[in-house]
């Protein structure tokens, strides 16, 4: 919990909403990061925070009756992340073809071009994508394209 909270999720949660708030001249507050909260979170024991096969139990037990109880006892999360599996088997899988068969992409002292290359044509080729395959080559993609409007 301690590095979630201070090295992990929580400091990339906090600047990508940070980020898209700014983007729209919109301010986002954090009622639950809170310090007392926070403190008082962290002093609890951890069957107080899963339990039951829920995690955030505490919040959980406090909202009987408050919320309906399709949402309170809900184990998967929604996020807001964008389609990753669908764009990249769609509208962006020739734009990930090009990018991956560049000579930048392909001949990087970063990463190996040809694996990620191969990867990434068989998942393209076989419209295979899923969640992992999408975060896993991402960083990749991104960093290419950010170096290509860099002068790296």
């Amino acid at each position: 919990m301690h590095k979630n909270f201070h090295q992990t999720t929580l400091p990339t949660i906090l600047r990508n909403f940070d980020r898209a708030s700014m983007r729209s001249g919109v301010e986002i507050r954090m009622p639950f990061l809170d310090w007392r909260l926070v403190a008082y979170v962290f002093s609890l024991p951890l069957e107080s925070k899963v339990g039951g096969g829920y995690t955030k139990r505490i919040l959980r037990d406090a909202m009987v009756g408050l919320m309906p109880e399709n949402i309170r006892t809900r184990k998967l999360k929604i996020g807001l992340n964008a389609p990753m599996v669908e764009w990249f088997s769609g509208e962006l899988s020739e734009f990930i073809i090009e990018e991956v068969h560049s000579g930048a992409f392909l001949n990087s002292n970063i990463w190996n071009g040809p694996a990620i290359r191969d990867f990434a044509e068989t998942k393209v080729r076989n419209k295979s994508w899923n969640w992992n395959d999408c975060v896993s080559f991402w960083p990749y993609l991104n960093a290419h394209i950010l170096m290509k409007g860099s002068s790296c």
